[in-house]
């Protein structure tokens, strides 16, 4: 359908197509090219960045032998400090030294040719589609939009204009945090909401306590909120 209607884009290819059989034949890998700003970052950090490897083949699928796509594989190298135990596990069972590291693979259909992108650029095009789908998690389990509770399409209309302004607000929120770093509705609620305290009654008073550092973070909220908004607000 995507080739049908002149679609161009990258699709994250499936092992149903077997490409991860043809992993061992191919022999174009290329290593990745890490920006200044990257390996600068790194450095400051004291983080050493992965091996990556880039490689491709052409896959022609089984309904139409004629058309051949190319497949990106990036192959990256975890060391045996980071493999998990089902990993060396795995390893021990193939009969491999789990202390050599293995290299984990992933897989990307191009349907915009090799050119003028190179493999890497293809990978790095397709990289983003995984905040998408953190997007798309978002709304069906921090928002309960996996599935409408009405049998008139109306009221699920409705029910999911609340979800989509719950949602509005908690991302007005996570950027006022941390404009950088904004963070999704689970931490959020945590923060700000999911407050630890208890009621106290004082000379005939209701009382609810919450830690200093609770109360902290939601003054530093209010300051920002106030100090974005157009016009400013003055906070108390």
């Amino acid at each position: 359908m995507a080739m049908a209607k002149h679609l161009k884009g990258t699709i994250t290819a499936h092992d149903n197509m077997n490409w991860s059989k043809q992993v061992q034949f191919i022999t174009n890998w290329k290593p990745w090219v890490y920006t200044e700003k990257e390996l600068k970052k790194a450095q400051e950090r004291g983080v050493v960045l992965p091996q990556i490897e880039v490689g491709y083949y052409m896959y022609a699928p089984g309904w139409a032998p004629s058309i051949k796509l190319p497949v990106v594989i990036k192959k990256t190298f975890v060391p045996y400090e980071r493999l998990s135990r089902k990993q060396k596990a795995e390893l021990l069972a193939e009969k491999k030294d789990p202390k050599l590291g293995l290299w984990k693979n992933y897989a990307v259909l191009s349907l915009m040719g090799l050119y003028p992108k190179t493999p890497q650029e293809i990978i790095e095009y397709h990289n983003p589609r995984a905040n998408m789908e953190n997007m798309i998690r978002e709304e069906k389990i921090a928002f309960d939009l996996t599935h409408f509770p009405c049998k008139p399409m109306t009221a699920n209309h409705a029910y999911a204009l609340l979800g989509l302004s719950a949602h509005n607000f908690f991302r007005l929120m996570s950027l006022t945090d941390n404009k950088v770093r904004p963070q999704f509705a689970k931490a959020l609620r945590y923060r700000f909401i999911h407050l630890p305290g208890r009621i106290v009654y004082r000379e005939h008073k209701i009382f609810l306590k919450i830690p200093l550092t609770h109360l902290q973070e939601v003054q530093t909220w209010l300051e920002r909120w106030a100090a974005n908004s157009d016009p400013p607000l003055s906070v108390a």
